[in-house]
């Protein structure tokens, strides 16, 4: 598989003024399919409803996490990390991707999944910045003050329009 998709030779860049939720969900819908070549393990039928349902805004959670799970379940990626969980939790994953609801899958004894590599290895880093705060504040005698979202007020501000009247959450 290649580090980067080549540009689409077909497909212009768009006016910033379009580059909005609904145009860009259309072009993605418009166009999914021309990667069936590069990516022929995943469900590209699967992810051009997900879109269309999106872009309709008619969304539940759990059928999109359900229709993710279908439509990459062929690629190795999925496949190998499928084949590290226990047998409980793949008979739970393979009866929620077969329709049964999240309730009726986790009733008993919960959901569990171990943290992927990617997980581990971001919070480890995590960690190792919590010690340094820790390492700082005794060396310092200085208390290590944690910082609450709702206190930062200068964090930068990304905007979705022209205007700067919508701000992206």
């Amino acid at each position: 598989m290649p580090d980067e998709l080549p540009p689409h030779p077909y497909i212009p860049l768009p006016p910033s003024e379009k580059l909005n939720t609904r145009y860009i969900l259309g072009e993605i819908r418009d166009h999914i399919r021309d990667f069936n070549k590069l990516f022929p393990f995943v469900d590209l039928h699967i992810l051009f409803d997900q879109v269309t349902a999106v872009r309709r805004k008619d969304v539940s959670p759990e059928t999109q996490i359900r229709q993710f799970l279908q439509a990459f379940k062929n690629t190795e990626t999925f496949k190998d990390a499928f084949s590290l969980l226990d047998e409980g939790t793949q008979k739970k994953i393979h009866s929620f991707t077969k329709g049964k609801s999240a309730e009726e899958v986790t009733r008993k004894g919960g959901f569990n999944l171990p943290p992927s590599p990617a997980a581990k290895h971001h919070f480890r880093l995590l960690d190792l910045f919590h010690s340094l705060f820790e390492t700082h504040a005794k060396e310092n005698h200085e208390p290590v003050k944690k910082i609450d979202a709702k206190d930062v007020t200068d964090a930068p501000k990304i905007f979705e329009d022209k205007n700067n009247s919508k701000i992206m959450k």
